[in-house]
């Protein structure tokens, strides 16, 4: 498996019971993110694109964007963070192996900026909380799960 992105549209593709094939795009643009090229050719790109369209598409009973038009923007918001998550280790060096960045500054902003979110994740899921939005897994549970697997 390429990246936790491509981890995180099969786990999805998974829960919603859509065979799939993954595609890793060779765009260099593209950082390898896994691509889902639909029967008309169309491309999607990215794991929550792929993943709220795999969940919008099915017929299974795991509500995989929430339950409810608010927590729809709960799994957004969550989306929002593991991105900039993933953005963090990548100065960071820890998502896609690229070359150390020299600058102690942005070393320093970004660890503070991990610490920050994972602080903030870890007060949102204490006492018996399981799940990042409702009461059951979400795309936002997804995300973050690989996003953290794989980047720390």
């Amino acid at each position: 498996m390429s990246n936790h992105m491509t981890m995180a549209t099969l786990i999805a593709a998974d829960l919603t019971k859509t065979p799939v094939t993954v595609q890793v795009s060779q765009d260099k643009n593209d950082h390898g993110y896994p691509q889902l090229v639909l029967g008309n050719g169309t491309k999607l790109h990215y794991a929550y694109a792929i993943g709220s369209f795999l969940a919008s598409e099915s017929s299974s009973t795991h509500n995989l964007l929430g339950k409810t038009p608010f927590e729809r923007l709960q799994v957004d918001q969550y989306a929002a963070i593991a991105s900039t998550l993933q953005a963090v280790s990548y100065i960071e060096d820890r998502a896609f192996g690229v070359k150390k960045n020299d600058n102690p500054q942005d070393l320093k902003n970004a660890r503070t900026k991990i610490e920050e979110i994972v602080r903030n994740l870890d007060n949102h899921l204490k006492g018996n909380k399981k799940f990042l939005v409702g009461e059951s897994i979400t795309l936002a549970d997804i995300l973050m799960f690989c996003t953290l697997m794989t980047s720390y």
